[in-house]
């Protein structure tokens, strides 16, 4: 009977652990991901930059980032844009994208950017895109990346939270009775020895 419970629990811990790895491959898999990203100034020199980028600069200019960027059939389809200072437009695959598909209030933001629902622009595999950045002087850069506001990715987050919540749960309930189990081998043994 013994054998059967461990069994049953080992069981619990290998489906809970599988289900876990499973669910974060798939939030793997769904991301967006960004690379081969240039950045051209306003004398069409080229320079190539990593993602989030940022720098000084002394007078107002204009920018174009440009890069590739990967998706799957099941993406995320809304990604975070953090400009700073203003964005002209944004290209995916040549196409420039309609303002009725980014939430913003502005093209300004630097500190929570703006949406953009990028379905419809991007195909699975490899997909380009281009960004006009306006310079007011100051700091300026960019930063992309996929948007914590996707229904598919707050999805995936909730069932990997709630999966390593259970299998947390079960592990100190595993602790707690091997604990109690200690105490009682340890309780009998001491009244053994002193009987």
């Amino acid at each position: 009977m013994l054998e059967f419970i461990k069994s049953r629990e080992h069981l619990k811990y290998k489906i809970l652990i599988s289900l876990l790895i499973i669910f974060i491959l798939i939030n793997y898999y769904n991301t967006i991901t960004f690379t081969h990203i240039e950045m051209i100034d306003g004398t069409g020199n080229i320079r190539k930059i990593e993602i989030p980028f940022e720098e000084k600069s002394t007078e107002n200019k204009v920018y174009i980032f440009r890069g590739k960027m990967h998706c799957s059939n099941f993406s995320h389809r809304l990604i975070n844009v953090i400009p700073d200072d203003t964005v002209e437009y944004i290209k995916i695959n040549d196409e420039i994208v309609s303002p009725d598909k980014m939430d913003i209030k502005s093209l300004s933001g630097f500190i929570n950017g703006f949406d953009v629902d990028v379905s419809g622009y991007v195909h699975p595999g490899e997909n380009n895109f281009e960004i006009k950045l306006l310079d007011y002087g100051g700091t300026f850069g960019l930063d992309i990346d996929n948007s914590s506001r996707d229904k598919l990715y707050i999805l995936t987050h909730v069932i990997i939270l709630l999966l390593f919540s259970i299998l947390l749960y079960y592990f100190f309930d595993y602790l707690r009775l091997k604990r109690k189990l200690l105490f009682s081998i340890l309780f009998r043994y001491k009244k053994i020895y002193h009987n």
